[in-house]
């Protein structure tokens, strides 16, 4: 006995006629003849009488009818909920972030994310710019990358964000004061960016790279923890500032004008693109850019 037997038993039940069941179910009656016989010779019953008027169900027919409703129906939750699972499988985004925009950015644009599609499941993933969400972009773990940084990546990448760089203090100082002070430096991509701009900004206003002491450190917080203290002074971009607001903030810019900027790229392959569900979180993203990474 099969799902097509199950159909058979049910519609006759409710039809009480083979006629009108062979009809119902597109078939010959010959052929639902047929298989009822065969039926009957697997389960060693008789599952209905004939009459001059249609046909009656057996006892056993009865308990077949009734057993055979009640899985179709499960059946048919069965299937159901199949897709509800699959549906979430398919509605469901890996958006990998870099560790900064993580940390100050990501409530933010998560919540704005959720309010605007809540049928679409994100989840997170953080890391390194440089090697870790570039890596994971192109093995597909991760759909979306947002990621401080340029980094080689030849499928679709956006500039969402251009952070200011500047030179962080206690107090505001001086140009020719910078070189009596320690240059607290943090140990990462950011900072060796953050010296070659600290070089090229001192050669514009100190005539020279820069050359005065430097103090290693092995986190942004731990030298901006220092900068409270008044032990020194950095440089990074301005979004390292955001618990640390009592700190001063001078902007470095080049003789044009141009501010020395850190950008932040959503990376995002074109293919994943022909996926509704991530077509829509790129396109938001985009669209609302500078209230997300203000």
């Amino acid at each position: 006995m099969d799902l097509k037997d199950c159909e058979i038993i049910k519609v006759m039940s409710e039809e009480l006629n083979l006629t009108k069941t062979a009809e119902k179910l597109y078939t010959s009656q010959p052929s639902l003849t047929y298989r009822l016989n065969k039926l009957e010779e697997e389960l060693d019953v008789v599952l209905f009488k004939r009459l001059s008027t249609g046909i009656i169900l057996t006892k056993e027919g009865e308990y077949l009818a009734e057993y055979s409703k009640k899985f179709l129906l499960e059946y048919e939750i069965m299937k159901k909920n199949i897709k509800n699972i699959k549906d979430l499988e398919e509605k469901k985004i890996n958006l990998g972030i870099s560790t900064t925009m993580a940390k100050y950015k990501l409530a933010f644009i998560l919540q704005s994310l959720k309010e605007i599609y809540p049928q679409i499941k994100i989840n997170i993933i953080s890391g390194n710019s440089y090697h870790e969400l570039p890596k994971l972009l192109k093995e597909e773990k991760i759909d979306i990358a947002i990621l401080r940084g340029d980094v080689p990546w030849n499928e679709e990448k956006y500039i969402v964000s251009k952070e200011p760089y500047g030179i962080i203090s206690q107090k505001l100082l001086r140009i020719e004061e910078l070189e009596k002070l320690p240059y607290i430096q943090y140990e990462t991509n950011t900072v060796v960016k953050s010296r070659i701009f600290l070089d090229e900004w001192s050669k514009i206003y100190l005539g020279k790279p820069f050359q005065g002491e430097i103090m290693k450190v092995n986190s942004t917080e731990a030298s901006l923890e220092m900068i409270k203290s008044g032990i020194g002074w950095t440089v990074l971009p301005k979004i390292h500032m955001q618990n640390f607001k009592e700190l001063n903030f001078f902007p470095m810019v080049k003789l044009n004008g141009e501010p020395f900027e850190r950008e932040t790229y959503l990376l995002v392959k074109k293919e994943k693109l022909k996926d509704e569900n991530i077509k829509k979180i790129v396109e938001n993203i985009l669209e609302n850019k500078e209230r997300y990474f203000k």
